[in-house]
Parts: C-alpha cells; sequence; structure tokens
C-alpha cells in the first residue's frame, strides 16, 4: 500500500470505520425527543464501544436503560437494604464501579441539552433507589462475618456482667443458681468456638458462620432468664429446727468450720471448747448447711465414747451407709467401710464427736488423704486434737453475758411473764445465768428447771437474800439459799 493512499474513516465517538459505526445512523435522522427509548443492556456489554451511556451522550432525552444478567457464580446473594446514590450516567465507570454487583430494573431520567455535535451537556441527574444484589462470595462472608463478631461483643459484655454479679453476692447468705454456673460455662465454649471460626474463617463454609451466629444469639437470649440468680442460704437456726440460735459470739468458729470444710488442703479438722459450750449442735448444723449447700453429698454422725470402740464406730457408720459387713474382724469391716467410700466417688463428711482419747481413723476404715472424704472432731481440749493429727484447729468460746441472758430467759419462764416477776427475782435469775459461764447446755438445763419449778421456786426466791450457783464435780448444779434464819440448804437442780 502506497504512502500517499488514505486511511478509512474513524467515527470519533466509537472508534470504529464510519461505513460499520451505528452513531451517524442513529444520529441522522435525529430521533424526536417525544420519543421514549429503551434500551437493554447485558451486564456482561458494559465496556461495549456501543454501551447505554454512550448512546445516551447522542442526545437521547426520554431514555429508560434496563440492564439485565444471567450470571449467578454463587449459590448465596446478599441483599442489602434499597438506597439512594448518585450516579452519572456520562461516566460508565463510575457506574460500574460505585454499584457492586448487578444492577436492574434501574431507571434513569435525564434533562438534556444537546450542542451541536451532538453531546450531552449540563446534565442533570436525579437520585433514585438502586436495589442491590451482591453475588459476590467475599461480601457476603464479611457480612457474615461482622454478624457474628457483633453476637460476640454482645456475650462477653453479658458474661463480664455475669461475673460481677457472681463476685458481689454474699457467699455467707446466698447461694448462687446452677444455671448461672451452666450458663457461664456455655459462654466460654461458645467465645473459644467464635474465636476458632474466625481463625479459620477462609476456608470455613458460610452456613458455618449462620449456624454458629444463630447459636451465640440464642445463648445471649438465655442471659434474660437467669432468674432467679441467687436463692437465700438458710440460717443455721433454721437447718437445726431451733436448737442453735445465731450469736454473734459464735460468727468466728462457724465461719472458720465452714472455710476449713471448703479447704482442700485440709482433711481432718478439729473443734474444741468447753464442755456444754455447744460444739455437738454447731457441727451438726453445720452438716446440715454444708449438705444444702452441695459441699458434701454425705454426712456421717459418729458417737465416740470415753474409751473409742472401734466396732461401735463401724457399727454407726455401716448404719448410715446402709452397709452389710462380709466380714466379722475389724481389719475386713475396716476394708470394706474404706472401699465403700472410695467408690462412692462424692464428697462425704465424717464427724466425730466427743473425742476423749487418740484412735486410728484408718481402724475404723475412714480414708484420711482422700479427695473426697473430710473429718471433723469435735473435743473438750485442744491437745487432742494435736493427738489425731488435726491440720485445722477452731476453738469455740462461751457466749456473752448479754447472750447467756437472752438464752436464760428464752428456756426459763421470764421471757414469757416478765411483768409478773419483781425487778429484784430478775436479778437474782440474770445472776442465775451469769453463773452458767456462757455455757448454753448448762443454761438451757437450768432454765428448763426453773420453768418446771416455776411456783416452787418463785415462793422461794422471795425470800432470798443471795444466792449462788456452782458445778459439783462438773456435771450437778446446786445453788445455795440463806434464809433470814441463816439456814443453808441446798437443793439440786437437775
Amino acid at each position: 500500500m502506497s504512502q500517499g493512499k488514505s486511511k478509512r474513516p474513524i467515527c470519533p465517538s466509537c472508534s470504529k470505520p464510519t461505513r460499520t459505526c451505528l452513531c451517524s445512523r442513529i444520529l441522522t435522522p435525529p430521533i424526536p425527543n417525544s420519543v421514549n427509548v429503551t434500551i437493554l443492556q447485558h451486564a456482561l456489554e458494559s465496556n461495549h464501544p456501543l454501551n447505554s451511556t454512550r448512546i445516551a451522550k447522542m442526545g437521547l432525552k426520554n431514555l429508560t436503560i434496563a440492564t439485565v444478567s444471567d450470571i449467578n457464580t454463587h449459590d448465596l446473594f446478599c441483599d442489602k437494604d434499597s438506597n439512594l446514590i448518585d450516579i452519572d450516567i456520562i461516566d460508565s465507570d463510575g457506574l460500574k464501579n460505585d454499584v457492586d454487583g448487578v444492577i436492574f430494573n434501574s431507571k434513569v431520567e435525564t434533562v438534556n441539552q444537546v450542542n451541536d455535535d451532538g453531546v450531552v451537556v449540563n446534565d442533570e441527574v436525579k437520585k433514585i433507589p438502586i436495589h442491590r444484589k451482591c453475588d459476590d462470595l467475599t461480601r457476603g462472608r464479611k457480612l457474615l462475618e461482622l454478624e457474628v463478631k457483633i453476637a460476640k461483643k454482645i456475650l462477653i459484655s453479658y458474661r463480664d456482667r455475669v461475673r460481677i454479679k457472681v463476685k458481689t453476692t454474699h457467699n455467707k447468705t446466698e447461694i448462687l443458681s446452677d444455671v448461672v454456673f451452666e450458663w457461664l460455662n456455655e459462654t466460654e465454649i461458645l467465645i473459644q468456638e467464635v474465636e476458632n471460626l474466625m481463625a479459620q474463617a477462609r476456608t470455613q463454609h458460610l452456613d458455618e458462620f449462620t449456624k454458629l451466629a444463630e447459636k451465640v444469639k440464642a445463648h445471649n437470649m438465655k442471659f434474660e432468664l437467669l432468674d432467679p440468680f441467687s436463692t437465700p442460704i438458710p440460717s443455721l437456726e433454721g437447718l437445726s429446727n431451733g436448737n442453735i440460735l445465731c450469736f454473734k459470739s459464735r460468727e468466728k468458729a462457724t465461719d472458720q468450720l465452714l472455710v476449713a470444710l471448703q479447704d482442700d488442703t485440709c482433711s481432718v479438722i478439729g473443734l474444741y471448747g468447753r464442755k456444754g459450750s455447744g460444739k455437738t449442735t454447731l457441727v451438726k448444723a453445720m452438716g446440715e448447711k454444708v449438705k444444702y449447700l452441695k459441699i458434701f453429698h454425705e454426712v456421717l454422725f459418729v458417737k465416740v465414747t470415753q474409751n473409742p470402740n472401734i466396732r461401735t464406730m463401724q457399727d454407726e457408720i455401716a448404719d448410715s451407709l446402709n452397709l452389710i459387713f462380709d466380714k466379722n474382724s475389724e481389719a475386713g469391716r475396716a476394708r470394706r467401710i474404706f472401699s465403700t467410700i472410695e467408690s462412692m466417688n462424692c464428697p462425704i463428711l465424717v464427724i466425730f464427736d466427743d473425742v476423749r482419747a487418740k484412735f486410728d481413723l484408718e481402724d475404723v476404715g475412714i480414708p484420711c488423704n482422700s479427695n473426697f472424704c473430710k473429718i471433723v472432731l469435735t473435743t473438750c481440749y485442744r491437745q487432742d486434737c494435736e493427738l489425731m493429727y488435726c491440720q485445722r484447729e477452731i476453738q469455740l468460746d462461751p457466749l456473752s453475758s448479754e447472750e447467756a441472758w437472752f438464752l436464760f430467759r428464752k428456756h426459763s419462764v421470764i421471757h414469757e411473764n416478765k411483768e409478773y416477776y419483781s425487778s429484784d427475782l430478775l436479778d437474782v435469775a440474770e445472776e442465775v445465768a451469769f453463773e452458767c459461764e456462757g455455757l448454753p447446755r448448762t443454761i438451757k438445763d437450768v432454765g428448763y428447771s426453773l420453768r418446771i419449778l416455776e411456783e416452787k421456786i418463785h415462793a422461794t426466791l422471795l425470800h432470798v437474800f443471795s444466792i449462788k450457783l456452782y458445778l459439783k464435780g462438773g456435771s450437778r448444779l446446786l445453788w445455795m439459799m440463806e434464809d433470814c434464819t441463816l439456814e443453808t440448804k441446798f437443793h439440786p437442780l437437775f
């Protein structure tokens, strides 16, 4: 081909040869503005030289563009809410980049002015609602990941609130419901599941995100159902059917005993105090409390004689466990008790009351170093606790004078007919209570004796000048009365 030969004319709009270009055919003859034109454009043809955007540049005022697509590369579409977006139809790249996915049934209304070259100028494009479908797998995955993360944050917030409430719950007066601990355990498991899923998000199917998000949301709804969160713990007085009164002087020993019973490093506990101080009543009430709190599954009570009898103690334990011995020797019976306790696989508390001499717990059949068995001994002297190798020694103090006077009035007739007695008689009764030295059992016995001998004692005490109480041999209470004849008489009360 010679250099002087001219090139074929090219259309400035579509860069095609003018003989094959459709631009001139559309512009000549011009289409009246009153004609409504609808152009169907395939989504894959957005980059074609003769697309709807370029046609719009040619001066068509009343134009409707409908973009269609038959592409569905994924099973899952993620719909977003309809919104208003700005679209400039003159910039086809802006239309393509601004909207992710497929645009369908989108109507573009324009008010155009056409210059001499047939190009739209000063166009004004309205805001129109565009409904978008996302067939992009990455976009759908990100939205589901965000949903799971939000549910996890809400779950962590609820968990922290429950933990704070658990810490502020007074463990002496309230017991947490089992559903609270179950909810917390399930929460930790779900949080770990979310973290594991997010760590492998790229390789997980989208269904896994949907299922876990619904699971976390359902668990969050259970937070509102944690009711009751806690329940009041019955007092020792209620658990003992009124056999023990919750005096302030007993709080220290009671708290120490409860802490020791929950200490995994302490298996043998000794409670010591004066005879009649209420050790037996306290450990029985504490046994009911720890069983109510589910600290121990079984509580066995064994009364120890002055000279410990192994067979007698074994019989008491066997009765509590509904155990039948197949061997009659002490060693064989001990092995039977030992194996039974070990096989129960639940916490057991064994109380040996009124220990006065040393004996071997293993001879009875009690496992001393078991994780499931704990022993409490009551005795009058601290050295007995040392002889029994107690790991924790707790002292039970006597009642205060105010507590002794309150208990005395409760078990006598004074609290019922206080106005019936003179002030002198009340002073004598208070002195009687004081002479009991704060020992609850002594106070109860004296008060009960006064109740029985009410008429006789009331008539007699009207002539009392002085009265003294003392313990004879540690077991027999006598009261001495000196009347106006200076005749001394001793009257045993019990």
